[in-house]
């Protein structure tokens, strides 16, 4: 599309449509609003000769609609010498701005007008720049159903570029993955004898992003033997605990992969916040999270080196939900004291009593 295209398409003006007052004016009466002059980085405000005042102080703000982006606010007082105010447009694509407008003629006892929106415009929408990262040893096997999740870290929504924004997830056999959520993905009927190639691309209303985040997922039929074993989550330390897979040939580390647990039952990651991960080296048996992970489900996963060349690296994962694991109750010193008075009471009691028995029993005897 041109940039006079743009102009013609996306330049919308929202002029005033009952008794708002307008951000500037004569004494004569006319409307000091400048011409604007739009192109790929900057808008700018052009006044005519005529309306320049060196008593004239303009506010003028760049709004954007989206609370990720900064505005701009430019404040100019405006003499002989000044005609153009230039904003420069923040490199977002699709995103949504509005001019804010305000001024005061300092000879006068006038304060600052109202705020003025006399212009809005949207940036051209383009194909996503990028795709997302898959998460490291970012999928997990259902071997009962046949099922394998895959997972990524999400992309900004200031790096959607436009509408209808969704992910593409395909492998190299062909099939396409049902996408479950902003940042997880279902391929149903998985074949686990053979190793394949997993791709991801973002995709928009003009289309999908040109490059694509790649995971290999190797042959899973052994993959027991890889996984970490007895995985568990204890919530009094925030600690996730687990052992070394059965097979530790070329282990290189592990892991750590945790995400909010989602209302959908479906899903195994709330659609809403990024799943976050920490890589470890193959000597550590724990993790200790900076909160805690009752609300959340943790991943613990390890990596392996593959030194035959022409087989490439691979990584196998285990989920673990969280758990709370039962604790023996530790005996106190206090503990120990209390419970020794209260056994000698009961010893005095059951002594007492058995002497008023033989008493009683003596004088039946008599």
């Amino acid at each position: 599309m041109s940039w006079i295209s743009f102009l013609l398409v996306l330049l919308v003006w929202h002029m005033s449509s009952s008794n708002a007052q307008m951000p500037c004016i004569t004494e004569s009466g006319e409307e000091l609003l400048p011409k604007f002059i739009l192109n790929k980085t900057t808008i700018c405000l052009e006044w005519e000769d005529k309306y320049l005042d060196p008593y004239l102080k303009w506010q003028v703000t760049l709004l954007p609609q989206n609370p990720r982006i900064d505005g701009q606010n430019l404040t100019q007082n405006y003499g002989n010498s000044k005609q153009e105010l230039c904003f420069t447009i923040p490199s977002y694509a699709n995103q949504k701005y509005d001019l804010k407008f305000s001024c005061s003629f300092e000879d006068r006892l006038d304060s600052w007008t109202d705020d003025y929106y006399p212009l809005s415009f949207t940036t051209p929408s383009s194909v996503p720049t990028r795709p997302p990262s898959f998460v490291p040893n970012g999928f997990f096997q259902n071997p009962e159903k046949k099922e394998l999740y895959v997972f990524w870290v999400q992309l900004n929504e200031l790096e959607f570029n436009g509408s209808n924004f969704t992910y593409i997830v395909s492998s190299d056999t062909g099939d396409k993955a049902t996408v479950l959520s902003n940042c997880s993905a279902l391929f149903r009927n998985w074949d686990d004898t053979h190793s394949t190639i997993l791709f991801i691309r973002s995709q928009n209303s003009m289309g999908p992003s040109l490059s694509s985040s790649q995971l290999k997922v190797p042959i899973l039929t052994f993959s027991q033997d890889h996984q970490p074993q007895e995985l568990r989550y204890e919530e009094d330390n925030q600690t996730i605990y687990w052992q070394a897979p059965k097979n530790q040939n070329d282990l290189s580390g592990y892991v750590v992969s945790w995400c909010s647990i989602p209302k959908n039952v479906s899903q195994i990651c709330d659609d809403q916040k990024p799943i976050e991960f920490r890589e470890l080296n193959a000597s550590q048996l724990q993790f200790k999270f900076a909160k805690s992970m009752e609300l959340h489900n943790v991943a613990v996963s390890a990596k392996y080196k593959d030194h035959v060349s022409e087989k490439a690296s691979w990584i196998l994962p285990k989920v673990a939900r969280k758990t709370k694991e039962t604790s023996t109750p530790k005996w106190g010193i206090y503990d120990i004291i209390w419970s020794a008075i209260i056994l000698i009471q009961v010893l005095m009691i059951l002594v007492s009593v058995w002497k008023l028995q033989r008493v009683r029993n003596k004088s039946l005897d008599f």
